[in-house]
């Protein structure tokens, strides 16, 4: 699986405010050979200036936040004639930064999903998600196998969340101080049996 990390994501990397919890975590699972990180090189330029506003009037001169940055397990992504077009593209149709664009288009080029805090993309893009849609996917495709067998509800519910998390619960050992993201692409991969399989008895408690 992989995510598309924009610059209101990974600037929170360095900054102390609301959701740099949730950065930390998405970067704690990006050793998981399952998960590829992937962000554009422009991130360095969007990231460099948030460091610079934010230590101005600081002794720290944020050389040490550029070294991590650099560090950072993410595969940084160069800009081609081809992504600039294509951005330029989707920032004029869409009335968004040259730079969203970059970020939009670096996620329909790989058929991923975008990570961001900007509710602009959230709004406008369905690439461009969070954790609260996976969690509704999982409840929809709890609903879809409840119409086509007897509906049985929370139990039905519990079981879909079993077969989901299986073999993240088979690896907790493993994964002691790790975090797995639950996103929409991952949610379909764990239950795609489910969801292809006619005879769904199989899956009833």
């Amino acid at each position: 699986m992989k995510l598309i990390l924009d610059s209101s994501v990974i600037a929170k990397l360095f900054l102390d405010e609301s959701g740099s919890q949730e950065a930390l975590e998405i970067m704690d699972t990006s050793y998981l050979k399952e998960l590829e990180i992937i962000a554009s090189e422009l991130i360095f330029y969007e990231v460099g200036n948030t460091i610079w506003k934010h230590l101005r009037k600081d002794k720290n001169d944020g050389t040490e936040y550029i070294k991590k940055l650099f560090l950072l397990n993410i595969d940084y992504i160069p800009l081609s004639e081809k992504l600039a077009n294509d951005a330029m593209k989707l920032a004029h149709k869409n009335d968004i930064t040259f730079y969203d664009g970059v970020h939009i288009a670096l996620a329909q080029e790989h058929r991923s999903q975008l990570v961001t805090e900007d509710k602009l993309l959230l709004n406008k893009f369905k690439m461009a998600i969070n954790l609260q849609e996976a969690i509704e996917e999982i409840a929809k495709i709890a609903t879809f196998v409840n119409s086509q067998t007897e509906n049985i509800g929370a139990r039905r519910l519990y079981t879909i969340m079993e077969l989901l998390l299986e073999d993240v619960s088979f690896s907790a050992p493993e994964l002691k101080d790790q975090q797995i993201p639950i996103t929409v692409d991952y949610v379909r991969s764990k239950l795609k049996d489910v969801l292809e399989d006619k005879d769904l008895s199989k899956y009833i408690l």
